[in-house]
């Protein structure tokens, strides 16, 4: 809890960093709860935290948990996040709502383009949806977050930094495979963020 009796916590490891005025990455969730099927979501939250770690950082995923603001989550609350079909979609103008309700919920943000005018898919560097604003190097990131937070805004900025050339499944070759599963979708009458899991796992198949 804090001052205004919300409930609000900060795990251990992030608060003594922040105390210690260490490197802390803010994490939003929605990539593990409705991003990518489970098993595969765990591990690559498991994945992502360890490497910002191996350079010094320390990982903060946020999310809310039963009508609980959470900083930095332990192995429990992952695993709750990435098999659990109730957990919500948050953005800002959600959190208080999933509070009062105490809902368990998944956290996304608004996004800026790195080096690129187009949000990626996550497969492709091209998606056709077309970004506001983006930054073109890391210090204009760096100059985004600081003007951002002097401004005192409350919500958070998500760097969107398309995959690599090399390692991309092109626009024009993938978008067969999506309209074939998007099909079954409508044939299975899958709707809501269970599309989101149904496309990756076959996509992944």
């Amino acid at each position: 809890m804090n001052s205004l009796n919300i409930p609000f916590f900060i795990a251990p490891v992030v608060a003594s960093a922040l105390s210690k005025k260490l490197p802390v990455l803010a994490l939003e969730s929605t990539i593990i709860a409705h991003g990518m099927p489970y098993p595969e979501n765990i591990e690559f939250a498991q994945q992502a935290e360890a490497i910002i770690r191996k350079h010094g950082v320390v990982p903060a995923t946020i999310a809310i948990i039963n009508g609980e603001s959470c900083i930095g989550l332990d192995d429990r609350q992952l695993e709750l996040l990435s098999n659990n079909n109730r957990v919500e979609k948050i953005t800002v103008r959600d959190i208080a709502f999933a509070i009062t309700q105490k809902l368990t919920g998944a956290t996304t943000v608004s996004v800026v383009g790195f080096g690129t005018n187009e949000f990626p898919a996550f497969y492709s560097r091209s998606s056709g949806s077309f970004l506001a604003n983006s930054c073109n190097t890391p210090e204009e990131v760096a100059e985004l977050f600081i003007t951002h937070r002097k401004l005192k805004l409350q919500s958070a900025i998500l760097v969107a930094n398309p995959i690599l050339k090399s390692d991309e499944i092109p626009r024009c070759i993938i978008d067969k495979y999506i309209d074939t599963a998007l099909k079954e979708c409508d044939e299975k009458e899958i709707v809501g963020k269970n599309v989101t899991l149904f496309l990756l796992k076959k996509l992944l198949n």
